[in-house]
């Protein structure tokens, strides 16, 4: 691993240990705003170290890739290509084609999430997904759509890392 990426692996695991250890002592009987204030205060210093191309909101850090790679080639970051859980969330890569962790590989016609979840709403452009060629079974998001791609294309990719996961699991 590189240099920044080790020092940002080690703030998260010590982190979380402190907030996990924090948690459970205090057996999560405070309110949900002074939940917050725990996060909030144990991970200000990954907020500073995260500054390497993630971008913070609401207790995910999301990386948008500078480089293109296929679909599963861009899985292997540490953190999983993004689920999308609102309009925010797809928003967030702007004007960027880019990879999200949304795929039919398995079924055909059945999306599923790469935390294995089902597809149950989406922003899929018109006409899509339509398997063109019989084999686009990886989605990528651009501007406000989605569209159904051959998962062996390169694009630039955006991955997600929960900082309420890691820190419960």
């Amino acid at each position: 691993k590189k240099k920044s990426e080790r020092a940002v692996t080690g703030v998260i695991q010590c982190s979380t240990v402190k907030l996990r250890d924090k948690l459970n002592v205090e057996h999560v009987e405070k309110s949900k705003q002074e939940q917050k204030h725990v996060l909030d205060n144990t991970f200000y210093i990954v907020k500073f170290v995260f500054t390497d191309g993630w971008i913070y909101h609401e207790f995910s850090y999301y990386y948008i890739s500078s480089e293109k790679k296929n679909w599963t080639e861009s899985r292997k970051r540490g953190a999983d290509l993004l689920i999308v859980n609102n309009n925010e969330e797809q928003n967030i890569s702007g004007k960027n084609v880019v990879w999200i962790g949304l795929t039919d590989s398995d079924v055909e016609g059945r999306w599923k999430w790469v935390n294995g979840s089902t597809l149950t709403y989406g922003f899929w452009a018109s006409g899509r997904p339509n398997n063109y060629n019989g084999n686009e079974d990886c989605a990528l998001s651009y501007i406000s759509w989605w569209y159904d791609c051959s998962c062996n294309s390169v694009f630039k990719w955006i991955c997600e890392m929960s900082i309420l996961h890691i820190v419960l699991f």
